[in-house]
């Protein structure tokens, strides 16, 4: 897989970040926004990512927001969403958003890099 694909993490983790980025190392360049308004501002200066990995409950709001500010920019690329949350309810908002998974924490890092190469694909 080249090289060439980008992922824009959205954790306020900074620990959880650093682990997802290395896990990933190799096979994607990596951007890491710490925050909902940190990710909308890479998103307009940027523009579509190959994935998102988006946590659901950021610091400075709800990972649901960037996943929605992505979408009415009709930006491509999917999307995968990380919660410590197992509610059903937060589950089908996610796939009511159209994201491809959603994980729960704590995460497989091994598995997190084999969905992120399916999604990848």
């Amino acid at each position: 897989m080249s090289v060439s694909k980008e992922i824009l993490i959205v954790e306020d983790s900074e620990e959880l970040s650093e682990l997802i980025a290395d896990a990933l190392s190799g096979i994607c360049e990596i951007h890491i926004a710490d925050g909902v308004k940190t990710a909308i501002s890479m998103i307009n200066e940027h523009g579509a990512y190959d994935l998102l990995i988006c946590d659901k409950t950021l610091g400075d709001g709800s990972g649901f927001d960037v996943v929605e500010y992505y979408q009415e920019k009709k930006l491509e690329g999917g999307i995968l969403f990380l919660s410590g949350d197992s509610e059903i309810e937060d589950k089908l908002e996610g796939f009511r958003l159209d994201i491809i998974d959603y994980l729960e924490k704590p995460i497989s890092m091994r598995e997190l890099r084999i969905r992120v190469l399916k999604a990848l694909e």
